[in-house]
């Protein structure tokens, strides 16, 4: 009988859900992704530069981290509109864009227009799939230029090798927010 209470009091609501405010949930996001992408980045380079696919090793710095980032962030902010109410979407978005200006010393619009232009080049890339991880992985490979590192033929047709881009896809999967949680443990709140 005792294995019932914890969904039973789930189901009633006697403990409720905790609060967010806008502002927590943007700094951690904000904090949660520049610490994600600033530890794990050397992982990801030496993945790439040892992917036995291709021909030519990218040597990707461990230090270059932040195109990296900003495809964590902008692959997952498209998200934030259907996860979270319209008000609150609109909040968190405009305090996460403020929280990276304060981390990146320029203006919340600077780096709105700076992630909607890596949201759009995203699209462009994925274009007709609207699957954002597979947008993420194909903007990586981009940005990164790693292109000439392929055989002669991904190479000569400027196109991913599916089998690399796999490999990406898996990398950025685990990089995705899981907003479900954020709504399954928190209400947010002004």
């Amino acid at each position: 009988m005792l294995f019932l209470i914890k969904p039973l009091a789930t189901m009633l609501g006697i403990f409720g859900r905790k609060k967010l405010g806008e502002d927590q949930l943007a700094q951690i996001f904000v904090n949660a992704m520049i610490n994600m992408a600033q530890e794990a980045f050397p992982d990801v380079a030496d993945m790439i530069n040892d992917e036995p696919s291709f021909i030519e090793c990218p040597e990707l710095n461990h230090d270059g981290y932040i195109p990296f980032l900003f495809v964590i962030i902008s692959g997952n902010l498209k998200f934030l509109p259907k996860q979270l109410n319209g008000d609150h979407s609109n909040e968190v978005l405009s305090k996460i864009f403020e929280q990276l200006a304060e981390k990146f010393d320029t203006t919340p619009e600077g780096i709105e227009q700076h992630i909607k232009k890596y949201q759009a080049e995203l699209n462009r890339l994925n274009h007709p799939s609207k699957n954002t991880l597979y947008g993420m992985s194909k903007l990586f490979f981009h940005l990164y230029d790693l292109y000439p590192f392929q055989d002669d033929y991904y190479t000569r047709i400027q196109a991913q090798n599916p089998i690399v881009l796999k490999r990406i896809d898996g990398v950025m999967n685990a990089f995705l927010w899981d907003w479900d949680v954020i709504n399954e443990e928190y209400k947010i709140v002004s």
